[in-house]
């Protein structure tokens, strides 16, 4: 009677192998046909944490108000004329100098954020619509 006893087990042991072996072809037949999924689409505008480097002349920004001041707040014309706002405080705290001429070519490291995602409105006066948190400056 034991070795009765015994082949029912092993026969219920192998109908719940077989069972679980069909839900999980089933399953991957279900994943197929659902096809894979599809990559989100690529975003080329650096995202505020991203680093980006630019190229330009160093320049000081314009005012919307196209008054004159004595202060000249840094900024970096591009090639194509537009111009950045450049914020030199990381540069500044990490012990590097500020000190660069209107007209110097230079190459800047950071990361661009636009000026109206900023908490602060010091940028607002002046021409631009991107800021720079410069982290490296190249002459």
């Amino acid at each position: 009677m034991a070795s009765s006893r015994q082949n029912a087990q092993l026969k219920v042991f192998l109908i719940v192998i077989v069972a679980l072996a069909v839900l999980a072809g089933g399953y991957l037949l279900v994943l197929q046909a659902m096809g894979a999924p599809k990559s989100p689409t690529v975003d080329d505008t650096p995202a505020p944490d991203q680093v980006s480097v630019l190229e330009g002349t160093y320049a000081c920004l314009s005012r919307k108000d196209k008054s004159q001041t004595k202060e000249c707040s840094p900024g970096l014309k591009k090639e194509d004329g537009s111009l950045i706002a450049l914020d030199l405080g990381e540069v500044i705290a990490a012990g590097g100098s500020a000190n660069l001429n209107v007209g110097t070519k230079i190459t800047v490291g950071g990361e661009i954020v636009k000026v109206e995602d900023l908490s602060t409105d010091q940028w607002d006066v002046y021409d631009v619509s991107e800021l720079m948190r410069v982290l490296e400056i190249a002459r």
